[in-house]
């Protein structure tokens, strides 16, 4: 098979903006397995890793959603991350839809340093944890305080995850992730839902 007619699925609109929208994930927000709601089949949600339209444009996590199965994407890049500390960064987002319909999304993030990375900085030399927020309501609101998964070097970078769904561990969630310290590492456990 081929990949045809391209769409541009993020991108701001306004050209006195900072574009620098990449890193994209994208999960189902429904399926014939989940109850029936008020969302339509074929809609999508991606998380892209991206930057803040103010200097010196730290990067945020954003989001944009398709109700058509991809051919056509919101031009509403809403944040779905951004660390409350000023000029901190989240990176590199991965989501995924647990059995139970939650969304989770982890990212690397320096906001737990005391003085922020600079936006471009070469991977090797970011100071970054990985961590996630969670969705139960198909990504309208997302938990505001970030769990951390991974803090042991504060190297660490471009995290996936997946819920394991059989033998010992089903349920459990295994996250892969890059150190620069270490390697390639994982980590496995159950994720807390914060109410906020």
């Amino acid at each position: 098979g081929q990949w045809i007619e391209p769409v541009t699925v993020c991108r701001t609109v306004d050209p006195r903006h900072l574009a620098r929208d990449g890193m994209a994930s994208v999960v189902e927000l429904r399926d014939g397995r989940l109850p029936r709601g008020r969302l339509p089949d074929g809609r999508l949600l991606c998380a892209v890793e991206s930057c803040d339209v103010m200097p010196p444009h730290p990067n945020v996590i954003r989001q944009v959603t398709s109700d058509d199965g991809g051919k056509t994407w919101s031009t509403r890049r809403e944040i779905l991350y951004r660390p409350a500390k000023p000029n901190h960064m989240a990176v590199s987002p991965w989501i995924c839809r647990l059995t139970d319909g939650t969304l989770i999304c982890v990212f690397a993030t320096d906001e737990d340093r005391s003085v922020p990375d600079k936006p471009g900085t070469p991977v090797r030399r970011l100071n970054m944890d990985v961590k996630y927020v969670t969705s139960t309501d198909d990504a309208e609101h997302w938990s505001t305080r970030a769990q951390t998964i991974y803090n042991g070097s504060h190297k660490s970078y471009m995290p996936g995850i997946t819920q394991l769904r059989h033998g010992p561990h089903a349920g459990s969630m295994l996250v892969l992730f890059f150190d620069t310290k270490h390697g390639y590492l994982g980590k496995r456990g159950q994720i807390q839902q914060n109410g906020d």
